[in-house]
């Protein structure tokens, strides 16, 4: 065979195992109740679960290293994600008042959902842990010969109301529901009803950034 065509064949199957190892998903689940009781009590910290799919993530070692490092890491599972096998897997973020005075172990928590409480709204900021992306960073660096782009990972809000009277809600520079809002769009939700909201490519890129942008409000 063809050397050129052997060197050619390696790199694309080496181009093939970087783009499927980019690729994945974050999704938080946030309920009206958890983001309220935040609001008002400034001195109370609640988590909530957040589903990650991680294409080219399936050995034992990416696993136990997950595990280590990230908050309550739980139920993972392979699935297949866009024709490639993904990891699939649980964990926890907290959710924290701007005026917090406390301390808390933020060591292994991926991002953090601020509250901000103002006469007529709450606002709600999103920023993720930068030291656990560099951590996170720098293995798949070591083990898998890769630089990740945190803009490859997909960042989703499902907002759920668990309360008994409807909630109105604002979310910016975002897909609601698959459809595409570039400023901002007011949501009411009624007892039980849910929203997927997927932040914008300038949304996304300004939490990689290390920024804490407003990424939802609740109306008073």
């Amino acid at each position: 065979m063809n050397k050129k065509h052997v060197l050619r064949g390696v790199m694309c199957a080496a181009c093939l195992f970087f783009v499927l190892a980019c690729d994945g998903s974050l999704l938080v689940s946030l309920y009206t109740s958890d983001m309220l009781t935040v609001a008002r009590q400034s001195e109370t910290v609640l988590y909530t679960s957040v589903t990650i799919i991680a294409s080219g993530l399936k050995e034992e070692k990416d696993i136990e290293f997950l595990r280590n490092n990230l908050n309550s890491f739980s139920n993972e599972r392979i699935i297949k994600h866009d024709y490639s096998d993904a990891l699939t897997f649980t964990v926890k973020v907290p959710i924290v008042n701007e005026n917090f005075q406390g301390t808390f172990d933020s060591s292994k928590d991926l991002l953090f959902i601020y509250a901000n409480d103002k006469p007529d709204r709450i606002d709600y900021l999103c920023k993720y842990n930068s030291a656990v992306l560099d951590t996170i960073s720098t293995y798949l660096k070591k083990e898998h010969f890769q630089t990740f782009n945190w803009n490859d990972l997909t960042l989703s809000l499902k907002l759920e109301n668990d309360l008994q009277e409807p909630v109105s809600v604002l979310a910016y520079s975002s897909f609601i529901n698959g459809e595409p809002y570039p400023f901002s769009a007011a949501i009411t939700l009624n007892r039980r009803d849910h929203v997927d909201i997927e932040f914008s490519n300038v949304l996304r890129n300004s939490i990689v950034k290390g920024k804490k942008p407003l990424v939802v409000s609740i109306k008073k």
